[in-house]
C-alpha cells in the first residue's frame, strides 16, 4: 500500500518524520527509507516482546509450546535488533525496556502520558472499603494466569487474615470465566467498566500478580498516579521507578497474601503511605513531560506563546557542558524542571561543538525554567572550556553545574543553593548508578566529599556549585585538564585562596557509570594520567602522595597479575580499571615529568572576569 498510493507516496516524499509504530510495523522501515528520503525515521516499540515470549516458553506445559514460544521470541529478537539498526531514533517506555535492545544511544525512553489524576497529590482520597481490585479484561491470556493463581493461592490466605475482604475485577468477561470462579467466595464480576473512578476511590488496594507480560503495565501506573496502594509482582512492576525508588514486589503467595492483608486492615494508613508514589508517578508520566520529550525527539519547534516558567529575579544559574547530548540532555532536563526552584532558575547549556540536535532537544524545555539559554562553548575542546564558557554566561551569584547525561534528584538546586549561603564552593552526594536488567541501579554512592593524593577535599564537577565571582577570581577551571582531575584543581584553588568548601548532603545526583568495561577502564587510565598533572601543578606544597617515576614502572611491569581477572565476570570491571590506572599514571609520569613538561594552564583571561552577557 506504501509503494501503490500516489497520495501516501507524497506524503512520505515531504515528511520530516516518519514514526512507526508498533514492532509489528517496523518491517516498514526499509521501504520508508527509499519512499520517505528526507525523514528521520523513529520506532516506538511499546514492548519489547522477546522478553514477554521468553516468559511463555518457561511457563509452557507442553514441548509444542515451548517450541512455539521459542520460535516467537527468536523472531521478536531479530525484528528488534533490527530496528534498532534501522531506525535513527527508537522510543521505549522504560529503563529496563532500554536495557533489554541492543546496546545503542539511539534508545530513548520516553514515559507515557498516564499521570492524570483526578486526586491531586496531597488532598484525601474518599474513604477505600474492604476491597481489592484487579483491572484487566480476561481474554488476554496474562490476565487470565494472573488472576487464577491469585485466586487458588492468594485469595484464601487473604480471607482467612481479613474475613470481610471483597475482590472486584474490571474488565471483559465472559459467562465462561465468571463461571470458572463460581466457587471463589467474596469475588464480584464488574465486566467492562466506562468509568473506572468509582472503582479505584472505593478500593483499598490494586492487585496486580502478573507472571508474564512485558513492557511498562499502564493499569500499575494508572492506579499509582490515582494514590491507590498496588500490591503486585516484579512483572508487575518492571520498568516503574528509578536507580533510587522501586516499588515492592511481592512474587510469592504469601507474601503477596501478607501485603494485601495489611493494606486491608487499614486502608487509610496505606493509602497516606500512597503519597509518595502517587507524587512520582504524576511527576514522571505527566503530559506535559511527554509533550517536551516527543517536541524534542521529533524536533519541534517550542510554541512562542509558550514563554518562560516566571518572571521572578533569578536565584541560580545552572551550567550543563554538553557535546553531542541529544540522546541524554532530555532526562536531566526533565529532571531540572521538576525541582522545586525550576521557576527561578537560568539553565544553560554550554554546547561544545555538537553535530547532533542537542540544541533542539533542549530547546523544548525553555519553558520549564526561568530561562533557558544555548551558548556555544565550540571555541575551544573540553568539558572545562564548556563550564568556563557557562561559568562567564551566568548572571547569578550562584552557578550550580551538573552534566547532562546524570540525573539530578528532588530537592537538588534548592540544597546547593542554601549550602552556598556559608561557603564558596559546594559538593553534594552522588549516586552511583550502572545499567542492570531493570534499567539504571545503585551500586554505590559518594556521601562525603572526596580527597585526592592525600591533599584537600573537592566536589565532583557532575554536582558542584560556586559563588561566580570567587570562581571568576581564580581563573575557572583549568582547560589543560583533559578528561579528569579538573574539578580538583578547581576545587583546590579555591580553597588555597581562602574560600571554603562544604558538602551538600540533601543534594543528589544519580551518576551514571560507562556501560562498557572498556570504557571504564579507559576512564581509570585518563583519571590516573591526569593525577600525575595535578602532582605538578601543585606539588610544591610537598605534601602530596604520589609514586616515583621508578615505583610506577614496576607496577606496569606487575600488572601482568590482573590479566586473569579479565577472563572472571566477577573480576573483569575490577581488573580492567586496575590496568588502566597502572598505565594511566606510567603515561603521566613520561609526559608529564620524565619525557616532557606539563602544559600551561589554561584558564579564564583576566580581562574577562567580570564580563557577565
Amino acid at each position: 500500500a506504501l509503494r501503490r498510493d500516489p497520495a501516501v507516496r507524497a506524503v512520505l516524499r515531504a515528511a520530516d518524520v516518519v514514526d512507526v509504530q508498533w514492532p509489528t510495523m517496523t518491517a516498514a522501515l526499509p521501504a520508508l527509507r527509499r519512499l520517505a528520503p528526507g525523514a528521520r525515521l523513529i520506532a516506538t516499540m511499546h514492548d519489547v516482546a522477546s522478553q514477554g515470549l521468553r516468559r511463555q516458553r518457561q511457563r509452557a506445559r507442553t514441548p509444542k509450546a515451548r517450541v512455539r514460544f521459542l520460535v516467537g521470541a527468536a523472531h521478536a529478537r531479530m525484528v528488534e535488533v533490527r530496528t534498532t539498526a534501522l531506525a535513527v531514533t527508537v522510543i521505549v517506555f522504560s529503563d529496563k525496556d532500554r536495557a533489554l535492545l541492543p546496546p545503542t544511544e539511539r534508545v530513548e525512553v520516553v514515559e507515557p502520558p498516564l499521570g492524570l489524576s483526578p486526586t491531586p497529590p496531597g488532598s484525601t482520597p474518599p474513604a477505600p472499603a474492604e476491597e481489592a481490585l484487579f483491572v484487566g479484561p480476561l481474554y488476554r491470556g496474562e490476565n487470565r494466569e494472573a488472576l487464577r493463581w491469585f485466586a487458588d493461592d492468594i485469595w484464601p490466605l487473604v480471607r482467612a487474615g481479613a474475613p470481610g475482604a471483597r475482590l472486584v475485577v474490571a474488565g471483559r468477561a465472559t459467562e465462561a470465566h465468571r463461571a470458572a470462579y463460581a466457587d471463589v467466595p467474596g469475588i464480584e464480576f464488574l465486566g467492562f467498566v466506562d468509568d473506572l473512578e468509582p472503582v479505584y476511590a472505593r478500593a483499598a488496594a490494586v492487585i496486580a500478580p502478573l507472571q508474564v507480560g512485558a513492557g511498562v503495565k499502564f493499569k500499575v501506573v494508572e492506579a499509582l498516579v490515582r494514590g491507590v496502594p498496588v500490591i503486585g509482582t516484579s512483572v508487575a512492576f518492571e520498568g516503574i521507578g528509578d536507580d533510587a525508588r522501586r516499588p515492592q514486589a511481592h512474587d510469592d503467595a504469601e507474601s503477596f497474601a501478607r501485603a494485601l492483608v495489611d493494606v486491608l486492615r487499614d486502608p487509610a494508613a496505606a493509602r497516606s503511605g500512597a503519597l509518595a508514589w502517587q507524587t512520582w508517578s504524576v511527576q514522571h508520566y505527566s503530559t506535559a513531560a511527554f509533550a517536551r520529550r516527543i517536541a524534542g525527539i521529533y524536533a519541534l519547534a517550542p510554541s512562542p506563546a509558550a514563554g518562560t516558567a516566571a518572571d521572578a529575579p533569578a536565584r541560580a544559574s545552572v551550567v550543563i557542558p554538553v557535546r553531542n547530548g541529544a540522546h541524554g540532555i532530555a532526562r536531566q532536563l526533565a529532571a531540572l524542571a521538576r525541582q522545586e526552584q525550576a521557576a527561578v532558575l537560568d539553565v544553560i547549556v554550554a554546547d561544545n561543538g555538537s553535530t547532533d540536535r542537542t540544541a533542539e532537544v533542549a530547546l523544548a524545555y525553555r519553558h520549564c525554567f526561568r530561562d533557558l539559554r544555548i551558548v556555544d562553548a565550540g571555541a575551544g575542546p573540553g568539558v572545562n572550556h564548556a563550564r568556563n564558557t557557562g561559568l562567564r554566561a551566568s548572571r547569578t551569584d550562584a552557578v550550580l553545574f551538573c552534566d547532562h547525561d546524570d540525573e539530578v534528584h528532588p530537592g537538588w538546586a534548592g540544597a546547593l543553593i542554601a549550602a552556598l549561603e556559608g561557603a564558596d564552593v559546594v559538593g553534594g552526594r552522588l549516586l552511583l548508578t550502572s545499567e542492570g536488567p531493570r534499567g539504571p541501579q545503585a551500586t554505590g554512592e559518594v556521601a562525603a566529599l572526596p580527597t585526592a593524593l592525600g591533599y584537600l577535599p573537592y566536589a565532583v564537577g557532575a554536582n558542584l556549585a560556586v559563588d561566580r565571582s570567587a570562581a571568576l577570581a581564580i581563573g575557572g577551571f583549568d582547560e589543560s585538564f583533559r578528561r579528569g582531575h579538573d574539578e580538583v584543581d578547581f576545587c583546590w584553588r579555591l580553597q588555597e585562596g581562602g574560600s571554603g568548601i562544604a558538602f551538600a548532603p540533601d543534594a543528589t545526583v544519580s551518576y551514571h557509570q560507562r556501560r562498557r568495561v572498556r570504557d571504564r577502564a579507559r576512564q581509570s587510565y585518563h583519571s590516573a594520567r591526569t593525577s600525575v598533572l595535578l602532582w605538578t601543578r601543585h606539588h610544591d606544597i610537598g605534601r602530596l602522595r604520589m609514586p616515583s617515576w621508578r615505583r610506577s614502572v614496576l607496577h606496569a611491569l606487575g600488572s601482568i597479575r590482573y590479566l586473569p581477572g579479565l577472563l572472571s565476570a566477577t573480576r573483569r570491571d575490577e581488573s580492567a580499571r586496575a590496568l588502566g590506572w597502572v598505565w594511566g599514571t606510567l603515561d603521566g609520569q613520561l609526559r608529564y615529568r620524565v619525557l616532557g613538561s606539563p602544559p600551561p594552564p589554561r584558564l579564564i583571561a583576566a580581562r574577562d572576569e567580570g564580563a557577565a552577557p
